[in-house]
C-alpha cells in the first residue's frame, strides 16, 4: 500500500519531466527514497545529478514542494 502511494506520487511529480526514459528513471528514484528514506538518500540524491540537468532538479524540485505540503 505504502508503496503504491509512493508511486503514483512520483509519477505526478514526475510528470513535468518531458523525456520518457528519463521520467521512469525520475519514478524509480524518487519512489525509493519515499519509500526508504535517509537510508538511499545520497545515493539516489547522486544519480539525479548525474541523470538530470539543473534546470531539470529546479522543476522536480518545485513540483515535489507542490505534492508533499
Amino acid at each position: 500500500m505504502m508503496e503504491s502511494l509512493a508511486r503514483r506520487t512520483a509519477k505526478q511529480v514526475c510528470a513535468v519531466i518531458g523525456d520518457e526514459g528519463k521520467r521512469a528513471v525520475c519514478v524509480e528514484l524518487l519512489t525509493k527514497i519515499l519509500i526508504y528514506g535517509d537510508s538511499v538518500k545520497d545515493q539516489v540524491r547522486e544519480e539525479f545529478r548525474r541523470t538530470f540537468t539543473e534546470e531539470e532538479r529546479r522543476l522536480l524540485r518545485n513540483e515535489m514542494a507542490k505534492h508533499l505540503k
